[in-house]
């Protein structure tokens, strides 16, 4: 069993490198000229290093998300896949090869990393409408357990709640509903290729 691998720490830190060093470098350079003190600089220079590394992760991840995303298709062909259905949300996309049991998985922060894992690792899958406790939603997604790992896949998702009625819901719900389909069936086809 290969344990999916969510995020990729090695990206994270390139991205907490790249914040701090043009950090570091900027208070280096233009910091010597200033009348604050050393200790002022160095605060100056983290809550700085902080920013830059979040718009690091914000602007390179999504640069480097959109490259892997365009990628998946080729590398999933190079390995005998054969996408039967393929999902992208704005952290993960999910690639079906239901004629072989198998599920091709990108994450958003691992995105240089194409998975093929097992449908048969599949412990659960299933809609869910967050419907809060004013009877309206803000993120309707479809959610798996794959080789003990869960998953939570947003197929609709805003900054406002939504009536539970409205058409962006609605059509939330309903793609979820057919993503927890091709999971399941995946699942069984997995059973009856790997099960005999």
């Amino acid at each position: 069993m290969m344990k999916v691998k969510k995020i990729n720490w090695l990206l994270m830190v390139i991205h907490l490198v790249v914040g701090f060093g043009i950090s570091a470098v900027l208070v280096l350079v233009g910091g010597s000229s200033l009348p604050y003190e050393m200790a002022d600089l160095m605060v100056g220079m983290a809550v700085f290093g902080v920013i830059l590394s979040a718009l690091s992760l914000l602007i390179l991840g999504a640069l480097f998300y959109a490259v892997g995303k365009k990628q998946m298709a080729g590398r999933l062909a190079a390995e005998g896949f054969r996408c039967t259905s393929r999902f992208d949300s704005y952290n993960a996309v999910v690639a079906i090869d239901a004629n072989k049991g198998k599920i091709g998985l990108l994450m958003r922060l691992n995105p240089f990393s194409v998975q093929i894992l097992e449908a048969s690792g599949i412990r659960s899958a299933e809609v869910s409408d967050g419907r809060g406790i004013t009877g309206g939603t803000s993120l309707v997604s479809f959610r798996f357990c794959l080789d003990g790992m869960k998953f939570k896949i947003p197929t609709f998702s805003s900054n406002r709640c939504y009536n539970m009625k409205s058409n962006e819901v609605i059509e939330g719900i309903e793609k979820a509903e057919k993503q927890v389909e091709y999971l399941l069936e995946v699942k069984r086809n997995s059973e009856t290729v790997f099960g005999e």
